[in-house]
């Protein structure tokens, strides 16, 4: 469980930032962390059917935004969502992550179950999405980002993950791993990094440098929530097209599997959308020549 890691990263770098303008020697906001921790437990549990589950985290959550308005020594200080372009990577990283995580899951079950490889094979047959992940950070973003605005790296960086999760809606059972898993993990490891990336910096930007820790964390944040619930999701939606699958078990693994990779293409494409439509802002170059 994820969630509760991701708060206590963000309640340490908040704990780490030097005080100033009078915050020093005020309580740390324990009644909000609790509450956040709490909704966004709540929230990840509840899934997609424990409605009562959902209701607990809707109240939490909308607890710590009302303690968070009112308190003087905020935990979360609400004015960093203000600005639209922050806002629109949070939003833009929670989609992409929850679009393309339930990935790792339904290719785990393909490649044991259906292609019978070993866990050893399984785990190896992952290296080309963090190999594209990794060229795609160095070579593409990191080089881009200083010259380009950042949503024209998020937006085709979605697109491109998107991409990669609509060539896993083909798979059957027989699909080799070669011509249809490993270009889709190269596609998603390349498109991933150019959100990630330019998510980051533009959460930092033209900010009070005292919340930058925040600010930051909340990228984590959204990304891991992002994929606890894209998992729990799409993982319930394989489920019910496997159930009404009529066929061989493997078959109806697999279809179950190529459904649920459509709807994370949808959530892909609508982080894309998001990005283009939230992300304004220009590119650091052009921002420093102002």
């Amino acid at each position: 469980m994820n969630v509760p890691i991701a708060v206590i990263a963000a309640v340490g770098g908040w704990i780490a930032l030097p005080t100033s303008r009078g915050r020093a020697g005020r309580g740390f906001d324990l009644p909000g962390a609790a509450l956040a921790a709490g909704g966004m437990v709540a929230l990840v549990y509840a899934s997609t059917t424990n409605m009562a589950l959902l209701a607990v985290s809707a109240v939490l959550l909308a607890m710590f935004v009302l303690r968070e308005a009112r308190t003087p020594n905020p935990l979360l200080p609400l004015r960093i969502f203000a600005e639209r372009n922050r806002a629109g990577a949070y939003i833009t990283v929670a989609l992409a992550i929850a679009g393309m995580f339930g990935a790792f899951l339904f290719l785990t079950y393909y490649l044991q179950v259906v292609l019978r490889f070993t866990p050893l094979q399984a785990g190896l047959a992952f290296l080309p999405m963090t190999v594209a992940s990794q060229a795609g950070s160095w070579l593409i973003a990191s080089r881009l980002m200083p010259h380009v605005p950042p949503r024209a790296l998020m937006a085709p960086g979605a697109v491109v993950a998107a991409a990669g999760m609509a060539l896993l809606t083909q798979l059957h059972v027989d699909s080799n791993y070669l011509t249809l898993v490993l270009p889709a993990e190269v596609l998603l490891g390349l498109g991933i990094s150019c959100v990630m990336v330019p998510a980051f910096s533009t959460a930092t930007q033209r900010i009070d440098p005292r919340e930058a820790g925040v600010a930051s964390a909340i990228v984590n944040t959204a990304s891991q929530i992002g994929g606890s619930l894209g998992t729990a999701l799409l993982n319930t939606i394989a489920i019910s097209a496997t159930a009404g699958f009529v066929g061989p078990r493997a078959a109806a693994l697999v279809h179950g599997f190529s459904v649920a990779t459509g709807w994370g293409t949808a959530i892909l494409l609508v982080g894309a959308l998001a990005a283009a439509l939230l992300i304004t802002a220009p590119s650091p170059s052009s921002s420093r020549s102002r």
